[in-house]
């Protein structure tokens, strides 16, 4: 039977110094039976600063061959894991159990922590990504704008060019409108001198005479005679009227009305 491990109490100022240091706990298991506690700690505290290391015992105080041991830094606890991990101790005196070599690796709260620090430095990085495509967002904006007047300045210099032309040919108008000032000037005054020249005055002959006829002619084409609306006699009147012509003095209003249209349209035959 190996020697009696006394299950010992945590010191409360290490239980204090744990709880606001940030340790790394390693599980030991498959400890030889014989192991202690200080050998352990001389042991692993090879690889880095040890804070507390801890034996699992039962109700007689017998070891039940697994344990933790606490490591101040990450580095410290993951070097003694890849050097220990499934070798056997070397320890004088102490046989490993079954023939197998120690168990040991990164407790499942140090492994939680572990993963909780990388996805905390990939949000860090993702931050600093979009920190920094802020930061470049404006610079590349600046830029932008630097670049802009370049790119106008062409621009700037054919509408000065375009500008030049058009004085060219405003000052071209001007000149010739001067030079045409002079010609125009003659032309105005040509017909002042016509005007001022009498026109020689007409001797009257007699064709005035014929003239005179022909206003009455036209004064007398401008008042035709109206044809008279034998319709508008009654049949017993149409009748006498046709009597009177030596016209046919029988039958429908309209054919005494149409006879004495065809023989006196304008009524002249009283």
């Amino acid at each position: 039977m190996g020697p009696r491990i006394v299950k010992q109490k945590i010191d409360p100022e290490l239980f204090e110094k744990l709880k606001t240091t940030e340790s790394w706990k390693l599980f030991m298991g498959q400890i030889p039976y014989q192991a202690t506690e200080e050998k352990l700690k001389e042991l692993l505290g090879k690889y880095g600063e040890v804070l507390r290391l801890n034996i699992l015992t039962n109700e007689m105080g017998r070891s039940k061959g697994c344990g933790f041991v606490h490591y101040k830094d990450e580095a410290s606890a993951e070097k003694a894991a890849a050097e220990l991990n499934g070798k056997e101790l070397p320890i004088e005196g102490i046989e490993s159990r079954n023939g197998k070599g120690i168990v040991l690796h990164l407790a499942r709260d140090a492994k939680e922590k572990k993963e909780a620090k990388a996805k905390e430095a990939s949000g860090e990085a993702k931050t600093a990504d979009v920190a920094a495509a802020k930061t470049a967002a404006p610079a590349a904006a600046e830029e932008t704008k630097a670049e802009e007047p370049k790119a106008e300045e062409p621009k700037a210099e054919e509408a000065k060019e375009e500008e030049a032309k058009v004085e060219e040919a405003k000052e071209e108008e001007v000149k010739e409108a001067e030079a045409e000032a002079p010609a125009a000037a003659t032309e105005a005054e040509a017909p002042k001198e016509e005007e001022a020249t009498p026109a020689p005055e007409s001797t009257p002959t007699k064709a005035a005479a014929p003239e005179e006829d022909d206003a009455d002619a036209e004064v007398e084409e401008e008042a035709p005679k109206t044809p008279f609306k034998w319709t508008t006699l009654k049949v017993a009147e149409l009748k006498a009227a046709c009597a009177k012509r030596g016209l046919l003095n029988s039958g429908k209003k309209a054919d005494l009305a149409k006879r004495l249209k065809q023989d006196d349209p304008y009524k002249e035959k009283e």
